[in-house]
């Protein structure tokens, strides 16, 4: 009985992890994620934020309004779908969005700029 739940387990440990390096062969023949979001990063860029990090499923942009302030959006790609948490000055997450991959990345902004024009009132 043991025998047969580790089996399982193994086998569903291995799927995961061809999965995830599916995606990360996938995300590489879209060119990164920054060729892949470039709508969104370059939108990142034209508020004003610096990209800070990119790995091969993320991408972590911030910006720096004045001297002790600061907020981060970070770019997840996980199965399927777009994964954007908003933190501000290195605290908890704010706001995370899920949006499915194949979205318009201008739908995502708009959804966005929505909630930051109401958070900044």
């Amino acid at each position: 009985m043991w025998t047969f739940i580790i089996i399982i387990l193994a086998i569903i440990v291995i799927k995961f992890f061809i999965d995830l390096n599916k995606q990360s062969s996938d995300i590489k023949k879209q060119g990164g994620m920054r060729n892949k979001y470039s709508t969104f990063a370059n939108w990142f860029e034209q508020q004003g934020c610096k990209l800070t990090q990119e790995t091969s499923s993320s991408l972590l942009y911030t910006y720096v309004p004045g001297p002790g302030a600061y907020m981060q959006f970070e770019l997840i790609q996980t199965f399927g779908s777009l994964s954007v948490r908003y933190k501000l000055q290195g605290t908890h997450v704010v706001k995370e969005w899920e949006f499915p991959e194949n979205l318009s990345q201008y739908n995502m902004i708009s959804e966005i700029e929505d909630f930051l024009s109401a958070f900044s009132r």
